[in-house]
């Protein structure tokens, strides 16, 4: 390569990074003053009395406490119920099985859920866990229906996750005595 060709190389390579550290900045600075112009105008508006009280004339007034409460409640039943569940699946797709017609089936059903809007999700809880169940509107049936739709992404990233952790650290854990489940607990998880 000449100094001629290998000097326009490096200009075009500096012109590029310029370019792109600029849209950057560019997009940030539209970031901050969008972020900046929300607190401006919704920051007289925070108060103790918005954040702890209970909503009042149909929320149309009052504060948010309750319903601030209520979605935490909600995320953590569903992931109390999806983590161990989805985590399961991966190790179980992962570890104990072979690729054979299960995992397809498996696999295909996870990719199928994971293609469902949300409103059919919602339809789904609403039908089972509120009609069919007789659980009623409750944090349960919510997360319920949260953990069904939270369930794929759970189980598709664990999987491809416990893929990357080398044969070595299984066969070094076998080499010591370890079992499969010990191997699993010990050293696939927390890698």
């Amino acid at each position: 390569m000449t100094p001629e060709i290998r000097a326009a190389n490096l200009r075009a390579h500096r012109l590029g990074k310029a370019l792109a550290k600029g849209m950057s900045l560019f997009v940030l600075a539209i970031l901050a003053g969008i972020l900046a112009f929300l607190f401006w105008q919704g920051a007289r508006h925070l108060d103790g009395t918005f954040l702890f009280a209970h909503p009042e004339n149909l929320g149309r007034a009052g504060g948010i406490f309750p319903i601030i409460v209520s979605t935490a409640l909600l995320c953590l039943v569903a992931l109390a119920i999806a983590v161990p569940l989805g985590l399961g699946t991966a190790v179980f797709l992962t570890e104990y099985t072979k690729e054979g017609w299960l995992t397809t089936v498996i696999r295909f059903g996870t990719e199928c859920l994971a293609g469902i809007p949300s409103i059919i999700f919602g339809l789904f809880g609403f039908m089972l866990f509120v009609v069919k169940m007789g659980l009623g509107w409750s944090i349960l049936s919510g997360g319920l229906t949260l953990a069904c739709m939270v369930l794929p992404t759970i189980i598709r990233t664990s999987e491809e996750a416990i893929k990357t952790v080398p044969d070595g650290l299984r066969e070094l854990a076998y080499s010591l005595g370890a079992t499969r489940s010990e191997m699993i607990v010990r050293v696939v998880l927390p890698a």
